[in-house]
């Protein structure tokens, strides 16, 4: 799991739990590599939030060379 970013818990990076509602402001990870922040994450994605992990709380996640940006925020390269 990567270095935790803000001392809020629930902005903390940790899987989700089953009835966990996503928050807006921050970014997830789904098993399948797709990243979207909670405003775009989608409402079919309430339906399996054991397959989701929140990176934490930012538009964006780095870790090392990595960055991490939410695929509808950030498409064809950023804005």
């Amino acid at each position: 799991m990567p270095t935790i970013i803000n001392p809020h818990p629930r902005q903390q990076p940790h899987d989700l739990k089953p009835g966990e509602r996503f928050d807006p402001a921050c970014i997830y990870i789904h098993d399948s590599g797709a990243v979207y922040c909670g405003r775009h994450v989608g409402t079919e994605a309430t339906y399996t939030p054991q397959a989701w992990s929140c990176l934490g709380l930012g538009p964006t996640y780095i870790d090392g060379a990595i960055t991490f940006a939410c695929e509808t925020c950030h498409s064809h390269g950023g804005r």
